[in-house]
């Protein structure tokens, strides 16, 4: 209040002695460069050259985001008269065109100097390093980074960011450790171990989020607490395998890697889990971890060799009376430890076996010769039709002949054909008079008989004049001898 009533009795004073003289005219001054510019901040000045011998009242500087500051726009107000001033401009918006005038004023008025420009800093994201990787375990780890300039944007948000890939982003894994400049700290959490990660320290400001230099690091190793087995006890036949299951603790230790041993090869082998047995008998098979050395052990009885399965050789046959026949049985797998078959007939009074498969037809008729194994009660089946000679050689009539009154007349012959799989030998061929029961023909000549082949026919005959008469061959046929006939009427 007292300045106040100062400047109004000066500035009436002052009217009164110059009441007499020239009227006044404003200052005369000139504007300072502006210098010391900042994003929101600016230095500039003035100098006042001539007050016409008045006084200054009031001098600084003005600005304005358009031309021609005036002291209606912002403002400084500096104290002094004659000569230079400086002023802080202040509160001023970054990356901004602003003109700039010193000012004066006196009983006269205002004087304005120069006008002078300048633009404002422009913001920009802050500048930052990332601090060094400590305190490393299996899930955690230690970090941070240095922010050394806000480039004129407060930083708002900072802190780092982490991921297995290069180039972490907020995206990414993060944590947020305050604002403003200067060396923070972060704490990485939530890690797998033995895992490689990527960090970066970041800072956000009014321009956006600038990242700190990349710094990567493996978390340690997750180490092995101990070991089970899918199985303690457990069978297998002899040269049969089974797989055992190592179970380690905890589940993503980095090292899983096992040692697998027998107590006796010679019994069971083992190899990276999968048991082979050898021989009957018992072992432990043991695993082992090659971190820690933890051990778990599985009981493994190696028993015989089983059964699984019978077949023979053939699953049917024809035999004549008399004939033999082996049957082969073959017990899956050929290995087993006991191979060993029973047989049986079922109907004995058509046909027979013996303890080896031999089997001999006894009478026309069906019959089933079934292999039974010991181990297992497995079962094969050969079905036996015990046939008559017929079944096999075929007789058939030909030649040129007729017939009066059951006489046969003129050039007849009996066609033998070998229908069986294995060649007949012919012995003797007859021709008899059925009238007189007598033998008109008769044959044991071997180059007109011997050998005949399976799928051959032969034919033997004459020219006669007998009473139906009856074709009779002599053979033997898989070491047993035979005998068959036929007539044109029975």
């Amino acid at each position: 209040m007292k300045n106040i009533y100062q400047i109004a009795v000066l500035i009436l004073l002052t009217g009164v002695i110059y009441s007499c003289k020239e009227k006044p005219t404003p200052p005369t001054l000139s504007t300072i460069i502006v210098s010391e510019i900042s994003y929101t901040t600016a230095t500039s000045g003035g100098e006042v050259k001539d007050e016409d011998g008045t006084p200054i009242l009031a001098r600084g500087i003005c600005w304005n985001t358009s031309v021609d500051p005036t002291i209606d726009n912002s403002k400084t107000t500096e104290a002094g008269g004659l000569g230079t001033f400086s002023s802080n401009l202040t509160q001023l918006t970054e990356n901004t065109l602003y003109y700039v005038r010193a000012y004066a004023t006196n009983v006269a008025g205002t004087g304005y100097g120069n006008q002078v420009t300048f633009t404002t800093s422009q913001v920009e994201v802050p500048v930052l390093t990332t601090t060094a990787i400590t305190s490393i375990t299996q899930t955690t780890a230690a970090s941070g980074g240095n922010i050394t300039d806000d480039k004129g944007g407060s930083v708002i948000a900072r802190g780092v960011c982490w991921g297995t890939e290069t180039n972490p982003t907020l995206e990414d894994n993060k944590t947020i450790d305050g604002t403003g400049t200067g060396v923070y700290i972060s704490s990485i959490t939530d890690l797998i171990g033995n895992t490689t990660y990527y960090v970066r320290a970041y800072a956000t400001n009014s321009v956006g989020t600038t990242y700190g230099n990349e710094i990567s690091f493996k978390t340690n190793p997750i180490l092995v607490t101990g070991i089970t087995l899918g199985s303690v006890f457990t069978e297998i036949e002899r040269e049969t395998s089974k797989q055992l299951t190592a179970i380690i603790s905890p589940i993503n230790a980095t090292n899983k890697n096992v040692i697998w041993s027998s107590s006796d090869n010679l019994i069971a082998t083992v190899d990276n889990g999968l048991v082979s047995g050898v021989s009957i008998g018992s072992v432990t098979i043991t695993a082992t971890t090659q971190d820690g050395s933890f051990s778990a052990n599985c009981q493994v009885n190696v028993i015989p060799l089983k059964v699984t399965g019978i077949t023979l050789n053939a699953s049917m046959a024809n035999l004549l009376e008399n004939e033999t026949y082996q049957l082969i049985a073959s017990v899956s797998p050929p290995n087993a430890d006991n191979i060993s078959v029973t047989w049986s007939s079922s109907n004995s009074n058509i046909a027979t076996v013996n303890n080896s498969g031999f089997v001999t037809a006894i009478s026309i008729g069906s019959v089933e010769i079934i292999a039974t194994t010991i181990d297992g009660s497995f079962t094969a089946i050969c079905s036996i039709s015990v046939v008559p000679i017929t079944d096999k050689i075929g007789l058939t009539f030909g030649g040129s002949y007729s017939i009066i009154n059951g006489w046969m007349i003129g050039s007849m012959y009996s066609y033998i054909t070998n229908n069986s799989s294995f060649a007949i030998t012919l012995t003797k061929f007859e021709i008899i008079d059925s009238g007189t029961n007598t033998v008109k023909v008769r044959s044991t000549d071997v180059s007109q008989l011997g050998i005949l082949n399976a799928g051959e026919t032969k034919n033997l005959g004459s020219n006669i004049n007998l009473f139906n008469p009856i074709f009779k061959w002599y053979f033997t046929y898989n070491g047993n001898s035979y005998t068959i006939q036929h007539q044109l009427f029975n």
